[in-house]
């Protein structure tokens, strides 16, 4: 009997501790992981960083060359982050500015040779450095080439200038004329200066003179606007380079607009003179002297002769200052052209049946 009840005091107790152990205040907190070996929360793989491509030296600002023997390159260098694998690649462009642009074939490393073919003007260009690994392209500055016209051969035949006739320096004197004859025009700014010394002491010299330096203008942009820079008023000086750039450009088409001021310059025989060279001049009788309180100067209007023009004439008014802020003239030593714009208005057609055969 008494084992009986110890048997079954025993299972009691044992049942007791059975059902505390299985109470919901025992419950584990979760659940038991399903997989122990694996990681619910792994460290991320780190992204890989962005290359940076930076600008090291940048090509040389302004280049000058002469055309027909240029030379030289254009130099870049950069630098990238992440072992990343630079390229380059260079752009021509139309103005100064490193937007849009020109692909230059074949250019893709860090030089760029100067092509040897440019004619004389203003060239713009710029580098394009690109690298592996999504880096963002970076632009260099901008180079600008600039290429001068080569300097223009002096003929083996000495220049002869002469200028013939009066005309009043301070008072206006009815009928009053001149010529300037030469044999051949100018060709450097040398000569031309040189000429002015001769014939820029007179009202007609200086009117002559413009007309040489437009037509060296034609041959060589640079030298003649040297020359009619060092012949014309500040104010003059401008408008009369627009207006050369106009009546010389390719859409004009007017080789012979200085050659019509030349005596035997026709449209019917292409504006083709006799020689040597003459150029006439005489005061306008319409407009006589006038005064210029600006530059304390009288202003001398004259005409010079043309068969490109209905009237016969165009006007051309000169003076002698002392003005300080006006370069040309050398301090009043010579007459300087102050108004000369109708010489830029286009003259007659020449003769398609008479080509015009060019200036010596």
């Amino acid at each position: 009997m008494k084992r009986l009840f110890f048997c079954l005091f025993t299972a009691i107790i044992a049942c007791s501790l059975g059902l505390q152990g299985c109470s919901k205040d025992s419950e584990p907190n979760s659940k038991p992981d399903p997989d122990p070996g694996h990681n619910q929360n792994p460290t991320p793989t780190p992204t890989p960083a962005t290359p940076v491509i930076t600008i090291t030296t940048q090509p040389e600002a302004a280049t000058s060359v002469t055309e027909g023997s240029v030379t030289g390159s254009l130099t870049v260098a950069a630098s990238v982050t992440e072992n990343a694998t630079l390229s380059y690649q260079w752009y021509s462009n139309t103005s100064n500015s490193s937007s849009g642009g020109t692909t230059v074939s074949g250019a893709t490393s860090a030089s760029l040779t100067i092509p040897t073919t440019l004619k004389a003007g203003a060239y713009y260009y710029f580098c394009e450095a690109r690298a592996t690994g999504g880096a963002a392209s970076v632009r260099s500055n901008v180079a600008t080439v600039t290429v001068a016209e080569p300097e223009p051969e002096v003929p083996s035949t000495p220049l002869e200038v002469n200028i013939t006739g009066t005309i009043n320096h301070t008072t206006f004197t009815s009928g009053q004329k001149g010529t300037v004859t030469l044999n051949r025009f100018p060709a450097t700014v040398d000569e031309w200066k040189k000429v002015q010394e001769k014939i820029g002491g007179e009202p007609h010299g200086a009117a002559a003179l413009q007309i040489m330096a437009s037509e060296m203008y034609r041959r060589n942009n640079a030298v003649g606007l040297s020359c009619v820079a060092l012949n014309s008023t500040k104010s003059c000086n401008t408008s009369t380079t627009s207006r050369l750039k106009d009546i010389f450009s390719a859409s004009s088409n007017r080789p012979y607009q200085m050659a019509s001021f030349l005596k035997g310059a026709t449209p019917d025989n292409g504006y083709n003179p006799t020689k040597p060279y003459t150029i006439e001049i005489r005061v306008a009788e319409g407009r006589k002297y006038t005064e210029s309180n600006d530059f304390q100067a009288i202003i001398i209007n004259l005409e010079v002769l043309t068969s490109g023009s209905d009237s016969g004439s165009v006007p051309v008014a000169v003076l002698k200052t002392l003005k300080p802020d006006e370069p040309a003239g050398e301090n009043g030593k010579y007459f300087i052209v102050w108004e000369c714009s109708t010489l830029f208005v286009s003259c007659k057609t020449a003769s398609f049946a008479n080509p015009f055969k060019g200036l010596d």
